[in-house]
């Protein structure tokens, strides 16, 4: 009887023990999209939720009806960089080859106003004289905060994924801690009758 009982245990603790490793793989592989304007250009980065950058993942920038705009690939570090021609909505589509992806999109109101509209109708680039206008100093300024705060909406991203990875592995404890006690509970129930 007791043979069994830890039998059952050992199955049990298995199964837990299982159960965490696939919960950590499957968190490790979801894969996140960050992207921000400074100007005209459209950075980001992709990551491994928990983990770290993706290296060599496709990268589509579509615009607002999905014709496809360019096709990129980050580097090392996880980083890309396009240069925006219009200012309209831009939808960023991450893959990787295993079948993981991120979808994000860059607003229109985060690009320079100087920029073309969409065909058909929109803002005239600036003749580009030697005096700023009150409309491009106010772009020159959108510049500079957008390249300073973009690290650390980077990092409260990475920040958040850290949070969402140790919630699920202490919920994930909290449920074998609460089965051990449940087990060990049974198993002296058991020792004393027998």
């Amino acid at each position: 009887m007791a043979d069994v009982r830890c039998r059952q245990i050992g199955r049990l603790g298995v199964a837990a023990l299982a159960a965490l490793l696939f919960a950590s793989a499957l968190e490790a592989h979801q894969l996140s999209l960050f992207v921000a304007a400074e100007g005209d250009q459209i950075q980001g980065s992709v990551r491994y939720a928990g983990s770290g950058p993706a290296a060599g993942v496709s990268i589509q920038v579509l615009d607002p009806q999905g014709r496809l705009l360019a096709e990129l690939t980050s580097d090392g570090a996880g980083r890309f960089s396009y240069t925006a021609r219009e200012r309209v909505d831009h939808r960023l589509v991450a893959a990787t080859g295993e079948g993981h992806g991120a979808e994000s999109i860059l607003f229109a109101e985060e690009l320079p106003a100087a920029l073309p509209g969409p065909p058909g109708g929109g803002p005239a680039t600036p003749s580009g004289g030697v005096s700023a206008t009150s409309g491009e100093l106010e772009a020159i300024i959108e510049r500079a905060v957008a390249r300073q705060v973009r690290p650390l909406r980077e990092e409260l991203r990475a920040a958040e994924e850290r949070a969402r990875v140790s919630d699920l592995l202490g919920g994930i404890g909290y449920i074998v801690g609460i089965a051990g006690l449940a087990l060990w509970w049974h198993a002296r129930r058991w020792g004393r009758r027998g």
